[in-house]
């Protein structure tokens, strides 16, 4: 920790070679949430993967592709993320720009939309929504909740109860 006057308390954090330079609040905050999410993602889910095991995982998602054009396909990457998404309650999905996390991302609201769940899909600004709203099929788009991807902050604002039993909620950063 190092203090860069009254106000200013910044964490330093060596990462390999690097140095990584955080206001300590949040720093803090960081770390508090990774723990969460770490904890959540270990946690037992609330009901049964849709899909009994890993293999009909990947071969609903082989007919997945089978039945759709090479902008929607999932590569065995992607494939893992999604099979690993079905079977968690908590899944982050991490990558470079243009390696495929809103389309992996939209694979698995795809398949939740059709295994009966609710989804609310929250993006950080309305440009991202409509995008993300574009990546899904046909089925999904006409059933998320809120009539489709929308702002984080929008769903923040709402002052309406979500009632549903069977709810999953996607963050799209």
């Amino acid at each position: 920790m190092c203090e860069l006057g009254d106000d200013w308390v910044m964490h330093v954090e060596r990462v390999g070679a690097e140095r990584h330079v955080y206001p300590t609040p949040h720093w803090e905050a960081e770390q508090a949430i990774a723990l969460h999410l770490m904890s959540a993602a270990h946690a037992p889910p609330p009901s049964a993967g849709w899909l009994p095991d890993e293999a009909a995982c990947r071969q609903a998602l082989d007919a997945w592709n089978d039945n759709h054009d090479d902008d929607r396909k999932v590569d065995a990457l992607q494939k893992e993320a999604v099979c690993e998404a079905m079977e968690r309650p908590v899944t982050v999905v991490t990558g470079s720009p243009g390696t495929g996390k809103t389309r992996t991302t939209s694979v698995i609201v795809d398949l939740l939309v059709a295994a009966g769940y609710d989804v609310l899909i929250g993006c950080l600004t309305g440009k991202a929504a409509q995008r993300f709203q574009s990546m899904l099929g046909a089925d999904a788009r006409a059933r998320i909740m809120f009539g489709g991807a929308t702002t984080i902050h929008k769903i923040v604002a709402t002052k309406t109860a979500i009632n549903s039993r069977r709810m999953a909620l996607v963050i799209d950063e």
